[in-house]
């Protein structure tokens, strides 16, 4: 007998207790514009706001597990949606810099231009202190902060303020410049 009491249980606790597939299909109904407008919020484009709209519902799927309740799921899709179309614009950052770095290599300067750049740097590097200048040549020659700061043996953020310094000096001389920006001393500011 209680086996026929289960048995009539089941249709009642499944409309009661929707599946987990249901549960993310209700939660896109009802979440779905609000997700979308977040999204096109933080990306500014219609299209990618859609897919990152698609991407966050994705997401929710291979962690429905986590889900919460019903009543806490939108500041959870939100929290979702928001993470996805962060990293989305760090990406694109990321590929733009590329591309600019990209072009900027690709451009040679004359022989002319790399001397005057030479002279600039030399007297961008004469201008700041000594402690400045050594931050600033190990940059440029490619070491990163924590590595010029394990090489001089000072902290990192004295390394950024060194860098800083040297970068609005630099700025300045080369606003002093009559003959536009110099390749070069671009490169290492």
């Amino acid at each position: 007998m209680q086996v026929n009491t289960v048995k009539m249980m089941i249709p009642r606790l499944e409309r009661e207790v929707p599946s987990l597939q249901c549960r993310i299909a209700i939660l896109y109904r009802r979440h779905r514009a609000a997700i979308r407008s977040r999204c096109l919020w933080l990306l500014r484009d219609a299209a990618a706001a859609e897919d990152a709209t698609h991407e966050t519902f994705v997401r929710v799927l291979r962690h429905a597990a986590q889900m919460p309740p019903d009543d806490e799921a939108l500041p959870w899709l939100y929290q979702i949606a928001t993470n996805y179309c962060l990293n989305e614009l760090r990406h694109l950052r990321i590929v733009a810099a590329k591309e600019n770095v990209d072009v900027f290599c690709q451009e040679s300067p004359s022989p002319e231009d790399e001397v005057s750049d030479r002279d600039l740097v030399r007297k961008a590097l004469a201008a700041v202190p000594e402690p400045v200048s050594a931050v600033a040549l190990l940059h440029a020659s490619g070491l990163l902060g924590g590595e010029i700061a394990a090489t001089l043996g000072v902290g990192r953020r004295t390394v950024v303020y060194r860098l800083a310094t040297f970068r609005e000096r630099a700025s300045a001389q080369l606003l002093s410049v009559p003959n536009g920006t110099p390749a070069a001393l671009a490169a290492s500011v």
